[in-house]
Parts: C-alpha cells; sequence; structure tokens
C-alpha cells in the first residue's frame, strides 16, 4: 500500500508514531514490509508464470533486472531463475505470519513477542511543571545531559526529598538520523522556578497514560517501546 494512502487511513498519526506501531505489531519496519511483499509477488509469477524474469522484475517494483536479483538472492538465497527452475514454491518466513495474496484481503493475527504478558496499566495523572535541559544527538550520550543538569540543581537545593525526574524522548532513532534526535532530561518544579541558561521550563499535560516498566539496560529500550506498541 502507498505510504499516501496509509497517510489517508491512519490521519492522526505521525509518521514517528505509526513507524513505530507498525512495527512493534508486525516485527519488521514498513520498508522491510513492502520490499518482502514485492519479492514474494516476483516468486509467485516466476513460479506460475511464464514471463521473462525482466518483466517479473518490474512488476515488483525494481528499475532494473539486476536490482530485483540481488534482492530476490538476499531474500530467497538463490536467484530468479534458479528459483524458477529448480525450486519449488516456499516462502521465507514472516515475522506477522502475514504474506502476499494474489486475491482476496489478508488475515492479521497480532504477533506474540512471546515470554509472559507484559503488564501494561492505564495511569490518569495531574500536568507537571518540568524544568529541563534538552540533549540533541545519539541517545548513548544523554548521560552527560543528565550530570549537566544535576550539576545545576543540586548546589541550589532543588532536589528536595521526592523529587520526580522525567525523560521526554521525541524520535525514533531508526527513522531520524543520530545528529538530530532530541531528548529532554526533566526534573519537577513548582511556579516560583524561572528558566536559567540552558536550563528550560515547560508543562508536561495530564490525562491518561498506558504504563508499562522496562528492566535493563538502555540500548535494550527500544525493543521495550516496540513490543509496548505492538501488544
Amino acid at each position: 500500500m502507498p505510504a499516501a494512502d496509509l497517510r489517508q487511513l491512519y490521519p492522526d498519526f505521525s509518521p514517528y508514531h505509526f513507524h513505530r506501531l507498525f512495527a512493534g505489531m508486525m516485527g519488521e519496519t514498513v520498508a522491510e514490509h513492502v520490499r518482502r511483499l514485492r519479492l514474494e509477488r516476483g516468486a509467485l509469477l516466476l513460479k506460475h508464470g511464464r514471463q521473462p524474469v525482466t518483466s517479473v522484475a518490474l512488476d515488483a517494483g525494481y528499475e532494473t533486472h539486476e536490482a530485483f536479483t540481488r534482492a530476490f538472492k538476499t531474500w530467497s538465497g538463490v536467484t530468479p531463475s534458479d528459483y524458477r527452475a529448480h525450486h519449488s514454491l516456499s516462502l521465507p518466513g514472516s515475522p506477522s505470519g502475514v504474506h502476499y495474496a494474489p486475491e482476496g484481503p489478508l488475515s492479521f493475527v497480532p504477533r506474540s513477542t512471546g515470554g509472559a504478558t507484559m503488564d501494561v496499566r492505564i495511569e490518569t495523572t495531574q500536568s507537571r511543571r518540568v524544568a529541563f535541559i534538552r540533549h540533541a544527538g545519539p541517545y548513548a550520550q544523554v548521560g552527560d545531559t543528565w550530570g549537566r543538569l544535576y550539576r545545576f540543581a543540586g548546589p541550589r537545593g532543588y532536589f528536595p526529598p521526592r523529587t520526580q525526574f522525567f525523560a521526554l524522548v521525541y524520535d525514533d532513532p531508526e527513522v531520524t538520523p543520530a545528529e538530530r534526535l532530541r531528548y529532554d532530561a526533566c526534573f519537577e518544579v513548582d511556579e516560583r522556578f524561572r528558566p536559567q541558561g540552558a536550563v528550560g521550563v515547560q508543562e508536561i499535560a495530564g490525562g491518561e497514560y498506558a504504563v508499562t516498566e522496562h528492566i535493563g539496560p538502555y540500548d535494550t529500550l527500544g525493543q521495550t517501546y516496540a513490543r509496548f506498541c505492538g501488544e
């Protein structure tokens, strides 16, 4: 399905949110999903049609025979000509169980990521006023930003007992260049706090939030987000 059609079906989703939901539900990105379905269509045409491989490549959305051959061999392990001549119709696995269907609608059952059911709860929260420092760059480097925030707030007595800390993450590292990723390191403040230098103030909106707990290193957070959106 073209990207324009997807946007018409889901007009309220930002590209970031749609891609995250799609990858979580399907186990592959939109681009990977479309590429696989095109190759599956090509495999069906090779086994059940008589058109030349070049025509199959064009029908599968590839501009050249060579590009289709490279992609097909990476996907199936053999060239299109070898597949047609020596192999029965078989399709490599699909993370979601969805395959190309020449006719009729697709049926889809949300995939299981394995393991115990994720513990997700709905919490209603009030809006919160927070002081923050923005980090721009790879998420693996956010520790430096938190260090700057601690060095600013600690000596000034801004960390009373039960101070709450928040991280606001804006971008998907799978679709956004590392140098453009945005992340706010925050702690809650009252109405008396005023922006100071690199430390700004913003409001985190209240309302209903779906909440789960991540246990483990920062570099596996993406897996938790994908499972959270998919399940």
